[in-house]
């Protein structure tokens, strides 16, 4: 946002100050010209440029508080925030210098926005729904629905990229069926996971599906808050292999077992 509002009015005064200048140096001799003007065409050329370079530039700096809120070390949130400073002072002192050179610096910083705006907006839609989930106990108004459910990818597969969006659903052979839209509009696509022994895992915070590989888990699909405490609904949907603790749980079920708290009707089970 500080960066497209450093270059966007940088460039507007600059093109429009050429823009006025030139139909009053020509005028002189093409009257007709200077009347007509050409300001209208670059207004309708420009503001759409603009908007679109300020919309990109937003979306990485919105993944900058993403990650702020959702990390848990107060160091990465401060190294964070030192990173966003420093853009900020680049961006100011290049522009005091000298205005092209701040308009420069300024669009290298948006190209770099416009190639991380898909990683950009996709950790700030799961941020979004995590911290929405989380604060307006969603949870305790939600049923995981009997045919498909709305989760997050948390593998790239077969170029469909990380945190992607979607409805999670089985077919009539009982393959796990991902569709999603990317940037959430456009023309619906389709993964098939691959087949395998899934099940639901339970975190302190937030659950997801895992591939059961052997004696290890890989994470495959990450649940918004919602499904906190539906995890059982959710497996019988897909018919998945039960629910089992992961992360943190897993871990403090490990300490407790290892330190003689385990229930008494797991032993005996």
């Amino acid at each position: 946002m500080i960066v497209a509002g450093t270059f966007v009015p940088m460039v507007a005064s600059v093109f429009h100050e050429a823009g006025v200048n030139a139909p009053l140096a020509t005028s002189h001799h093409h009257a007709f010209l200077a009347v007509i003007g050409l300001n209208w065409l670059y207004n309708g050329i420009s503001v759409p440029v603009m908007l679109a370079a300020y919309f990109i530039v937003f979306l990485a700096g919105n993944a900058i508080n993403i990650l702020s809120l959702l990390s848990p070390f107060t160091s990465v949130d401060a190294a964070l925030k030192t990173f966003r400073l420093f853009l900020l002072s680049t961006v100011t002192i290049t522009s005091f210098a000298n205005p092209y050179v701040g308009a420069a610096w300024s669009l290298i910083l948006i190209i770099i926005a416009y190639f991380i705006s898909g990683w950009s907006f996709r950790l700030s839609f799961l941020g979004f729904s995590f911290i929405w989930d989380f604060f307006t106990f969603r949870r305790t108004r939600f049923t995981p629905a009997k045919t498909a459910n709305w989760m997050f990818l948390a593998h790239p597969s077969s170029d469909v990229p990380v945190r992607t969006y979607g409805k999670l659903s089985a077919d009539t052979g009982k393959s796990l069926v991902f569709s999603y839209r990317p940037w959430l509009i456009f023309a619906e696509r389709t993964l098939i996971l691959p087949a395998g022994n899934y099940a639901v895992g339970k975190g302190l915070v937030y659950s997801e599906l895992i591939k059961i590989e052997g004696n290890r888990t890989v994470s495959t699909m990450l649940l918004p808050p919602r499904y906190r405490s539906h995890e059982a609904e959710l497996a019988a949907v897909y018919g998945f292999a039960g629910v089992r603790d992961t992360g943190l749980l897993a871990a403090f079920a490990w300490l407790k077992e290892l330190i003689g708290l385990k229930p008494k009707e797991s032993l005996a089970g």
